[in-house]
């Protein structure tokens, strides 16, 4: 054992990001000019297969390629008259006049009206995955209690469309006047606003579109977000659809200074003349990616994606005691101060989690000190400054770690999704 002792840190605190999108669609013309927008924006179902692809992807390579088709399948079903409830982990349906009466048979153009995979949200807003499914009844997850009430499924359970026509990736996205309306990223406190528009080939013969969609390849098992459209879209000989997309991320937590108040369980710690081993913890920055429609001059810092959960992190420890700052700031931990940055490893994602786990190791002669005060998560090239400072947690007391130790950390990062 080398006479090595080892501290694991857990910390009970997480990076946590809320995802929505939404979508326009226009009718280009053979001079370019747009011939018809759509005036207001609609939202979008955003895929199980979609979620699980930011276990490895980023936000920008997820949303590469887009998709238009004539398929008529619908997004979600609803209880109408019909009612449900759970107790612990089993979802019973009440089966009322003209609603929903089974869960188990064609409906909507699906081969089952609840698959496993799909979401269940009732109407005071509790959601929960099915699991299996039987008659009348079906496993869900999380085990919880929902009293009686109507509720909707929405089929997250998909594969891409359900008629795909066409695809187009890189090489079709459309710019236009390069002043954000197009593509661009805008950050409004703690929602970044990431932009992304295409444009399909001229039609060459009339076309009729019902559905679109935003993904990270061509295959339909790439698809991240289907969009069932309120309405047919007509494309005539000589014109093209274009299909502008935005994915709107919000982040936690986002407190004010100085964070979230929590307790670390760490082996072997506190150790005298610490007491305990109580923190604060906060977002710093957005730290997502953004600058990703290049020729956007605003959308400058492609690499600043410390939260995103697919990509690569670095950790750091410091003896600096400054207080987190409030969200969108944050203080320089180098200046003046011993700080420590090393590589994360992740851990086996588990599917349909939309939760990773990421581990860093200080070895015994590293941050050898009896002051460490903050620790926390950067950029995967720079961590330790104050622009690239992301996630930071600040102990109320100095901790100690020996030249006999080597000390563990695991940062979480959770992602869900709006159902809409």
């Amino acid at each position: 054992m080398n006479n090595q002792e080892s501290n694991n840190v857990k910390l009970q605190a997480s990076v946590a990001q809320s995802l929505s999108g939404k979508y326009k669609l226009f009718v280009i013309g053979a001079d370019e000019e747009v011939v018809w927008e759509q005036p207001d924006w609609q939202k979008n179902l955003i895929l199980n297969q979609g979620m699980d692809a930011l276990a490895t992807l980023d936000y920008g390579s997820i949303m590469n390629n887009a998709f238009a088709g004539n398929g008529t399948r619908t997004n979600s079903i609803s209880s109408g008259d019909s009612s449900g409830s759970i107790s612990t982990s089993i979802f019973t349906l009440f089966p009322g006049v003209t609603g929903l009466q089974a869960l188990t048979g064609s409906n909507s153009g699906y081969t089952n009206a609840l698959e496993v995979g799909d979401m269940i949200k009732f109407n005071d807003s509790s959601e929960a995955r099915v699991l299996a499914v039987s008659g009348i009844s079906a496993s869900v997850t999380p085990s919880t209690g929902v009293a009686q009430q109507p509720f909707t499924i929405w089929k997250t359970s998909q594969v891409g469309l359900n008629s795909p026509l066409h695809v187009v990736g890189t090489g079709n996205w459309f710019t236009g006047n390069q002043d954000g309306t197009y593509a661009g990223t805008t950050i409004v406190g703690n929602l970044q606003k990431n932009r992304r528009s295409w444009d399909f080939n001229y039609e060459t013969s009339s076309v009729v579109f019902t559905e679109v969609g935003v993904g990270w390849g061509t295959l339909q098992s790439t698809v991240f977000s289907r969009v069932l459209l309120p309405f047919t879209q007509s494309i005539g000989v000589g014109q093209k659809l274009r299909l502008l997309y935005e994915l709107d991320i919000a982040m936690y937590p986002t407190a004010s200074s100085p964070g979230l108040p929590a307790t670390a369980s760490i082996s072997g710690w506190p150790v005298a003349p610490s007491t305990d081993t109580g923190f604060y913890y906060n977002l710093q920055k957005c730290g997502v990616i953004n600058g990703w429609v290049t020729s956007i001059a605003t959308n400058a810092g492609a690499d600043t994606r410390g939260c995103d959960p697919g990509v690569g992190f670095t950790a750091w420890v410091s003896n600096s005691s400054s207080s987190n700052a409030n969200y969108d700031s944050a203080t320089n931990r180098t200046s003046g101060w011993s700080t420590y940055n090393a590589n994360m490893s992740t851990q086996t994602y588990t599917p349909l989690s939309f939760t990773l786990y990421r581990d860093v190791t200080f070895d015994v002669a590293t941050a050898v000190r009896n002051d460490l005060r903050s620790m926390g998560v950067g950029n995967n090239w720079r961590s330790n400054g104050a622009a690239d400072q992301y996630f930071s947690c600040v102990f109320n007391q100095n901790q100690t770690k020996t030249n006999i130790q080597t000390l563990s950390l695991t940062f979480v990062w959770n992602w869900g999704r709006v159902l809409a």
